[in-house]
């Protein structure tokens, strides 16, 4: 049985000659059927922790076995492959797919491994079933409600049959009322065994768990009672689930199966990709023949043009600064690289209570300062309260269709108000589509503060999002970091078009 077991585990960011201890020490038994809530605040480790539990991330030192191996210096590809045995996903965005079913969106967690198509309805049925939504098969996200879509996302991690579900705020953007529903759909999970890992800062949440973990300043303490205690109470232990199929598997039916349905969800679209690309591979054979070079052009060619994006992220800790420069003067900078289109600059808050004002109800969710062409830089699809803008003033906020529909806000064409923290704000757009930073769809982004008289220094993670200039991602992958933190460029973490090319190749490597 799946049971996990920390020893010493010590997360590490920056260099030895200054660096932050994200974790420390931490030494943490997992039985197989735990329930488990963990919480802190932002910034002390938890989300940290989630990573290295759910082999995100590898930790610094220190061991972590499962089921009695050590995984904690697993190769790339090896510890996806494990992480696809092993570990199932409920995120508080839902990461649904809109114009898919109800159904199909669940058959995804077995459509990577192989399973075969039959066993997959069969088995996604069964898993709304147990989710009490079977009804809704058929229908599409987006006409469900915020509570409806998470049980989707539910049942797509109980159809996995993975022994271990790690969920990270799966209520953050729902109602009390619509929270103890979801809390019984994962009930359901425990009931077939598996493991339940939550990272959340509600109470009401974290009570319906065995144990309460709490991360504070990198560190692990256990809840009980009457207070804080190292030894955790006595497990009751199910039969273990079992994964169906094999990790980094497709049959090659069900991905024509899978292309079509995506062709066909979006007819319009798929007609005009399909006669551009004639257009272009016709001018290009009509150039060029059809010798092999020429071929050779065409796919060069695509792949040019395939991605023009640059993401950095600098991590922080909550307590010293993540970067000298002040953002906006960041972003100008980044903004002023040769090859650099677009730019925008993601500062996390951390979580921060929201609602649309007294009487409703709060709900606790992240939110984000924004500096920079935040619509162009992300690609983001807005819908406006009047005329689109390229970045927002420090008392306007954009609210992620979500939680816009999670705190029951007015629509967008009545230029409605929330209140984000106490601090009332004007909505002047709702977020429908987020394809840089898809759990923007559960978060609130305000302006962040111009003045830099005023202007606190970030202590928090901070993300530049990049649009290059074609051919320019490169340059700008290599120059970014120097930009963010001149002194110790390495503590930024990039992804560019040529990295992500480099793990797609591991992951079809993986497959064969």
């Amino acid at each position: 049985m799946p049971g996990l077991t920390l020893r010493d585990i010590t997360k590490r960011y920056g260099t030895r000659l200054s660096s932050v201890d994200a974790l420390r020490g931490v030494d943490l038994d997992v039985p197989q059927g735990s329930y488990i809530a963990i919480q802190g605040e932002s910034g002390s480790g938890k989300s940290t922790l989630l990573n290295v539990l759910g082999l995100l991330d590898a930790p610094s030192t220190g061991t972590y076995l499962i089921d009695r191996q050590d995984v904690a210096a697993l190769k790339e590809g090896a510890a996806c492959a494990h992480r696809s045995e092993t570990f199932a996903f409920v995120f508080q965005a839902f990461h649904l797919l809109d114009r898919r079913s109800v159904v199909e969106n669940v058959e995804l967690s077995m459509h990577y491994r192989g399973v075969d198509p039959r066993r997959m309805r069969t088995r996604a049925l069964a898993a709304l079933a147990d989710v009490g939504i079977a009804d809704l098969a058929d229908a599409k996200p987006r006409q469900l409600s915020g509570g409806q879509r998470q049980r989707v996302a539910i049942a797509r991690a109980l159809a996995s049959g993975a022994p271990i579900v790690v969920a990270d705020e799966p209520t953050g953007n729902l109602d009390s009322s619509t929270t103890e529903a979801v809390m019984t759909s994962f009930e359901n999970l425990r009931q077939h065994g598996a493991t339940l890992i939550l990272v959340t800062h509600s109470e009401q949440v974290a009570q319906h768990a065995d144990r309460q973990i709490h991360v504070v300043d990198g560190e692990v303490q256990e809840r009980t009672e009457e207070g804080c205690t190292e030894n955790p109470p006595p497990i009751k232990h199910h039969e273990e689930p079992k994964t169906p199929g094999k990790a980094s598997t497709v049959r090659p039916t069900a991905a024509v199966r899978d292309a079509a349905a995506n062709l066909l969800s979006r007819p319009g679209r798929a007609a005009g990709l399909i006669a551009a690309i004639a257009v272009a591979a016709t001018l290009f054979v009509a150039t060029l023949g059809l010798s092999a070079t020429a071929q050779q052009q065409v796919s060069e060619s695509f792949d040019a043009v395939k991605s023009r994006d640059v993401t950095a992220t600098v991590s922080g800790d909550g307590v010293s600064a993540t970067v000298e420069t002040g953002l906006p003067d960041v972003a100008e900078s980044l903004a002023d690289l040769n090859g650099s289109a677009a730019v925008a600059i993601l500062e996390d808050l951390g979580t921060a209570s929201v609602r649309v004002g007294a009487p409703r109800e709060a709900t606790d969710t992240s939110t984000y300062a924004s500096y920079g062409d935040i619509r162009t830089a992300l690609r983001l699809d807005i819908d406006w309260t009047d005329a689109p803008m390229a970045s927002l003033a420090s008392n306007q906020v954009l609210v992620g269709a979500y939680l816009a529909e999670g705190i029951g806000m007015a629509p967008v064409d009545l230029a409605p108000t929330i209140e984000i923290a106490g601090r009332t704000l004007v909505v002047v757009g709702v977020i429908t589509d987020s394809p840089r930073a898809p759990d923007l769809l559960g978060k609130a982004v305000t302006g962040g503060d111009e003045n830099p008289e005023t202007a606190n220094p970030p202590t928090s993670t901070v993300t530049a999002y990049v649009v290059t200039e074609m051919g320019a991602a490169a340059s700008i992958a290599e120059e970014a970091p120097l930009v963010l933190d001149p002194v110790q460029p390495e503590r930024v973490d990039v992804a560019s078009p040529r990295r992500r090319t480099l793990c797609a190749r591991m992951w079809r490597r993986a497959s064969r």
